[in-house]
Formats: C-alpha cells, sequence, structure tokens
C-alpha cells in the first residue's frame, strides 16, 4: 500500500491475526486485497461476515442471493476510534490505549507503540525527502 495507507494501518496481517487469536482462538482469519465478498467466497465458505457500520448494506446487497450467510454490524462506540487508538500509541499513552481496548489486547501494547512509532520515523523522513 501507500505510505498514507500504512500510517492509517500500520500494523502487519501476522500481528493482526496474533490479537484477533487471543480473543476467537479458532477463528480462521483470511487476508483480501477485496472488498468483494462473492470472490472470496469461491475460495473458501463463509457462514458469517462481520463488519462496521459502514459496510452492512453493500455485503448484505452482495449476499442478497446466499441468505443463510449472516452480515454481522460491530458497532462501534462513539468514543472509540482507530486514529484515537493510534494516536495514544504514538504518544505511548498506554492507559488511553487500555481504556478503550479488550483486556486480550494489553499484552501487545509495548509491540503496538514500537511499531507505530517505527512506521511514523519512516513516514517522517519519507516527507523530509
Amino acid at each position: 500500500g501507500t505510505k498514507s495507507e500504512r500510517i492509517l494501518n500500520p500494523f502487519d496481517f501476522e500481528l493482526q491475526s496474533e490479537m484477533l487469536h487471543e480473543e476467537f482462538p479458532d477463528l480462521k482469519i483470511i487476508q483480501s486485497n477485496t472488498g468483494n465478498i462473492i470472490s472470496i467466497m469461491n475460495k473458501m465458505n463463509i457462514n458469517v461476515v462481520l463488519c462496521g457500520s459502514d459496510r452492512v448494506e453493500s455485503y448484505r446487497n452482495q449476499l442478497k442471493n446466499n441468505p443463510e450467510i449472516a452480515v454481522i454490524e460491530t458497532k462501534r462506540d462513539e468514543d472509540v476510534s482507530g486514529t484515537n487508538l493510534r494516536n495514544a500509541l504514538k504518544t505511548k499513552n498506554k492507559s488511553e490505549f487500555k481504556r478503550n481496548t479488550d483486556p486480550s489486547s494489553y499484552k501487545f501494547v509495548d509491540i503496538l507503540v514500537k511499531e507505530i512509532n517505527e512506521k511514523v520515523k519512516s513516514f517522517d523522513k519519507f516527507l523530509k525527502l
């Protein structure tokens, strides 16, 4: 992805998967570069799609011919956002990060702080070129 995409989503798939497995050990996690559910279904069986509010309508529309597949909206707490969590990690405010995340993520806070701050330094260097 582009530099700005890596700042908005600075954590690699492996780290994200590891974090998700802490909370959901039996979950099969895949990475896809598309939001096209049908193309993903051609590669594997899917029985449920979890997504944010901004994706529900699109995914339900894509799955209109597959009513057996549930699309479940994961509602967001208005005070919690990826931007706020990334800012807490960038400023090394671990208590703010923990206040807004599930306890299963606490063990990852040090590596998240390290990873995001390495990405920020790399991005700042890029901007100065």
